[in-house]
């Protein structure tokens, strides 16, 4: 006790650091209150960083492996068109063989049928229809406009009707040849172009070889367009045309 003139109050201790840990207290409570949202929006960020990675990498391989099989097909398509264009020179150089060695047998049987005499004629006409039948049209045609034996005109009708048949046939038989070589090459589409041409071309001397229900088959399969079932078609005709040599 002290007298109220010279009293003077003096700091407690204890309430002083209670106090203080109260402050000290509240402080961190604050502080590791603030600190859980930063936190958990930092564990919300690293998620959604996490996602995209994952997102991002499966769009990359999906890219990938789209551009690999573009790739592929492309040159799968590339190698397929080289080997039509391939197939199709053979024949077309194989085409033109025949026509220069025709032009060369041609000249001389085609002056002899329209200056020799009339067995030389004949003889010449025959032979011209055999191996450039469509040489042998034009020069019977020519005859036949200034012919006025009966029995000759006769003979230069037939000679007209047997080179339109001749040339038929060789077409036919090329055609089909290219048809088969198609579908060994694995080509039903084009093969059942060509196996359509070929019997667009068909004569008296093939049609009874022809197996008819496999060639209405492979006739449908094949025009079937966009819907149409071309393996299936070529594999048709194919079996239609089997009694027929083509070489």
């Amino acid at each position: 006790m002290c007298a109220e003139e010279n009293c003077t109050l003096q700091p407690d201790p204890k309430a002083e650091e209670l106090s203080g840990g109260n402050i000290e207290g509240r402080r961190s409570g604050f502080v590791e209150s603030s600190k859980a949202p930063e936190a958990a929006r930092i564990r919300k960020d690293r998620d959604w960083v996490d996602f995209f990675e994952i997102v991002s990498r499966f769009i990359l391989t999906l890219a990938a492996t789209i551009i690999a099989v573009s790739t592929f097909l492309h040159a799968n398509n590339e190698q397929k068109s080289g080997e039509v264009d391939q197939i199709r020179s053979k024949f077309a150089s194989a085409e033109f063989s025949r026509r220069a060695l025709e032009a060369q047998v041609s000249n001389e049987l085609a002056a002899l049928a329209i200056h020799g005499s009339g067995v030389e004629r004949r003889s010449a006409l025959i032979a011209l229809m055999n191996v450039a039948p469509s040489t042998a049209k034009g020069v019977a045609s020519a005859l036949l406009q200034n012919e006025n034996n009966s029995g000759d005109k006769d003979f230069l009708r037939k000679i007209l009707l047997q080179s339109s048949l001749f040339e038929s046939n060789t077409t036919f038989l090329s055609e089909l040849a290219m048809a088969r070589e198609f579908l060994r090459r694995q080509h039903p589409t084009e093969a059942c172009g060509e196996f359509l041409r070929a019997r667009d071309q068909l004569t008296t001397n093939f049609s009874n070889r022809v197996d008819s229900p496999s060639e209405k088959a492979g006739q449908l399969a094949c025009m079937g367009g966009v819907a149409g079932h071309p393996e299936e078609g070529a594999k048709a005709m194919q079996e239609a045309f089997k009694k027929i040599q083509s070489e």
